[in-house]
């Protein structure tokens, strides 16, 4: 996360990649709060779950691992997504807990989403 959770200053934090044979690298850096991630159906796209920026953000995935192409992938106004992944349509699910909702996105511009999916209380 890149500061003390919860209550401390709020600060960016990256992405490492650890390879196969234990090698650890930096692949993007400046994420506010990177959360869930999945990637795209094709191997090409990798999707977090920005939860400090209120956004999905895109990346896609080179041949070495490493990350190119930074983008938004979806705005979640007024949300903070968490957890993520990526349905049979290519759409992503994201939890926001302290909403207690689920929700449906599409790439932005790119399809409608589902309305909000209300999340079961646990006891």
């Amino acid at each position: 996360m890149g500061f003390d959770f919860p209550g401390g200053e709020v600060a960016t934090g990256p992405i490492a990649l650890v390879t196969p044979d234990g090698e650890v690298r930096r692949v993007a850096d400046g994420l506010a709060f990177p959360n869930g991630m999945a990637i795209t159906a094709d191997g090409a796209t990798l999707i977090v779950a920005e939860s400090y920026a209120n956004h999905l953000t895109a990346y896609d995935i080179q041949p070495d691992g490493g990350l190119a192409g930074r983008r938004v992938w979806a705005e979640t106004p007024g949300d903070h997504p968490d957890g993520i992944c990526i349905d049979a349509e290519g759409a992503v699910w994201y939890a926001d807990v302290g909403n207690r909702h689920c929700v449906r996105v599409a790439e932005s511009g790119k399809g409608p989403s589902r309305p909000r999916e209300p999340v079961a209380p646990r006891s």
